[in-house]
């Protein structure tokens, strides 16, 4: 086996509402009912040596890898069995100064800078820009979620990746409709809204940077703005669909037996329950379904987003449920 993405907790180190553990299909309103779990480190380890594939990635729906407790007896084995590891994380984790002897390759999934983190993660632990500035071996990837408030950040993280010789992604940050997302406590406390960046027609989205000429000239004249964040009457609108809920977990529902039509790319990917799956689409979906906030009434199936999810999960509620407790 080549690859496999592994989800090895739900435990996170760091609330970000606009993530799936503030904000999902049928939920916004703070953090998610969602149990701290991970994924039996003994168990994980016969299966790795049982499918020997050559590589890795850690990469967490709900949690954080960075904050599985068995995190570096994970790195120590797969250093032992020559197995690569790519870790995807949000970079706050104390852990991360202790894996700098492993051939790790980071990457870094961030919501802003020094002058705008505390937008979307208030009062965002500062470890972030200390673990940003480590020796690492193999030098990391940051994957910069780009929003109208943090325009102006990005010269400055484009000056972090040239000196440290990092690569820069810059994604358009996720909005919930119409270039529109909403900053939402873990208590469920409504802050305000943010806007994403349609409006700035960018030809820069999802490529990777080592070289920064062509970025420093699109982003040196994004000056920082004093906003005047507030609550919409937009966003009130969109927000007035959602109410804090009690639903059912994929486990216990009993969903009619239909199969999605849609193909999706093969890739062996494990949750933190232990289910397998063979595509990231599926992987993500059913990880979401995991947590009771959603029910079966409340989809729209004449809505092609929700009648994919739908779809998903009616696949899952009806199959063999494989794990890798069960193949081994």
């Amino acid at each position: 086996m080549e690859h496999i993405f592994i989800d090895l907790t739900s435990k996170n180190n760091q609330f970000i509402c606009v993530e799936d553990q503030g904000s999902w299909l049928f939920h916004r309103f703070g953090k998610r009912r969602i149990d701290n779990e991970e994924l039996d480190f003994n168990l994980l380890k016969k299966y790795l040596k049982k499918e020997s594939p050559k590589q890795i990635t850690l990469y967490s729906i709900l949690g954080d890898p960075m904050e599985y407790s068995r995190i570096l007896d994970l790195l120590f084995f797969c250093k032992r069995s020559d197995i690569v590891v790519n870790i995807n994380c949000n970079g706050f984790s104390k852990k991360i100064k202790d894996t700098l002897g492993y051939d790790i390759e980071y990457c870094f999934k961030i919501y802003g800078y020094k002058n705008t983190l505390d937008i979307i993660v208030p009062n965002a632990d500062k470890t972030l820009f200390k673990n940003l500035n480590l020796d690492f071996k193999i030098k990391p990837k940051i994957q910069y979620m780009l929003y109208d408030h943090n325009l102006c950040d990005v010269k400055h993280i484009i000056r972090l990746s040239e000196e440290k010789k990092f690569t820069l992604e810059i994604h358009p940050g996720v909005c919930v409709y119409n270039n529109l997302n909403h900053v939402i406590d873990q208590q469920g406390k409504w802050l305000y809204d943010i806007k994403g960046v349609d409006e700035y027609d960018l030809d820069i989205f999802y490529k990777p940077f080592t070289e920064f000429k062509n970025l420093k000239k699109i982003f040196n004249s994004f000056k920082q703005t004093n906003y005047k964040l507030s609550q919409t009457n937009e966003g009130w609108h969109l927000l007035k669909n959602y109410v804090k809920d009690t639903g059912i977990s994929i486990l216990d529902a009993s969903l009619p037996n239909i199969q999605s039509n849609k193909s999706f790319k093969k890739i062996k990917c494990i949750s933190y329950k232990g289910h397998i799956f063979d595509n990231i689409e599926s992987f993500t979906v059913v990880t979401n379904a995991y947590i009771p906030d959603w029910t079966i009434q409340k989809f729209n199936t004449r809505d092609s987003y929700q009648k994919n999810i739908f779809e998903i999960l009616s696949e899952f509620s009806n199959s063999e449920k494989l794990s890798i407790k069960s193949l081994l």
